[in-house]
């Protein structure tokens, strides 16, 4: 059974005006201002562009070689600085999507303190977001037990090796009710562009291996493959052009 839009719109009401949304981020230890400072100085917003500094130091220092791939050997702490550089970046491009729940992600709880670099998402670092449903449930988009609202959002950024940070996708998954897409558990699954285009995967049209981002992601670095892999053909994971710096 696939909902119609005005379905849709009533389940997005029922979430906005119920316990499914959670409108305060709480604080993530080690997030707080004291040490913002400290970790800007390991990213910088060179124009509206953000860096790590060591990696485009090095780079720098090395005669500006051109170089492809991506770098995956960032700190714990310089890919907290990443993030903290582009969150606002990635929630702006998001945004122009119009669709609700990529402005509202950042509100939910995080799942992890540092972003991960995840094999799964093509070697993109992740930050999962989930809503107090998901939460609770500790949900993921593999599950047919997760209640209906559960909401998984999974934002992404990558790093080349001039220290260039460069934005992912937005992966939004929502349990939807019964019926809706059996073959996938009912979740409704969208990925959103850093440039607001979304794409949309109808009912048993969309690629299995789009639901990889479903698995959980623990707190910690998984092991990846070489850098400069190709993207996942299946999920087209690959972010938008950007300039080769």
């Amino acid at each position: 059974m696939t909902l119609s839009s005005p379905q849709l719109i009533a389940l997005t009401a029922l979430m906005v005006a119920g316990a499914g949304w959670a409108f305060a981020e709480p604080a993530v230890e080690g997030e707080g201002n004291a040490v913002q400072p400290a970790r800007a100085l390991l990213a910088e917003d060179i124009n509206g562009v953000c860096f790590l500094k060591r990696v485009k130091d090095r780079w720098e220092a090395e005669g500006r070689p051109e170089i492809g791939g991506w770098y995956e050997g960032a700190s714990d702490e310089e890919a907290k600085a990443a993030y903290q550089c582009v969150k606002g970046q990635l929630a702006q491009g998001y945004a122009r999507s119009g669709e609700p729940l990529a402005s509202l992600y950042t509100r939910y709880d995080r799942a992890s303190k540092t972003p991960v670099l995840s094999e799964r998402h093509n070697n993109h670092y992740v930050n999962v977001y989930l809503n107090s449903i998901a939460a609770r449930h500790a949900a993921d988009c593999a599950s047919a037990d997760a209640p209906t609202a559960a909401i998984r959002v999974t934002s992404s950024f990558r790093i080349r090796p001039t220290g260039r940070i460069v934005k992912g996708p937005l992966f939004v998954f929502v349990k939807m009710g019964e019926g809706y897409d059996p073959s996938n558990n009912d979740w409704r699954a969208q990925m959103i562009m850093p440039t607001g285009k979304v794409r949309a995967f109808a009912d048993n049209k969309r690629p299995s291996a789009l639901f990889h981002d479903c698995q959980p992601v623990a707190n910690e670095t998984e092991a990846a493959p070489p850098p400069g892999s190709a993207p996942n053909p299946a999920t087209g994971f690959d972010q938008e052009p950007e300039s080769a710096l």
